[in-house]
């Protein structure tokens, strides 16, 4: 399916920018993947990747999580 093989590519895209340590474009990435294709599991673990890290811009990251947290709509977290 079209949009579990993109969010899949955003998932993967924002593994990349993780090992750049840019903790918040990778959350913004999964928040696309997300939107794309909220069924994808894989999705919620690169984010909790992300957010487990150690720096001080996972705060950036976090907030970011909670934000998605408490927009709500149709996502599945």
């Amino acid at each position: 399916e079209y949009r579990l093989a993109l969010s899949k590519v955003y998932v993967m895209w924002s593994q990349a920018i993780e090992q750049r340590s840019d903790y918040y474009k990778s959350m913004y990435l999964l928040q696309i993947a997300l939107e794309t294709e909220p069924e994808n599991p894989e999705i919620l673990r690169q984010m909790l990747r992300v957010i487990q890290a150690r720096d001080a811009r996972t705060t950036e990251a976090r907030n970011m999580l909670e934000k998605l947290l408490a927009r709500g709509g149709n996502y599945w977290l």
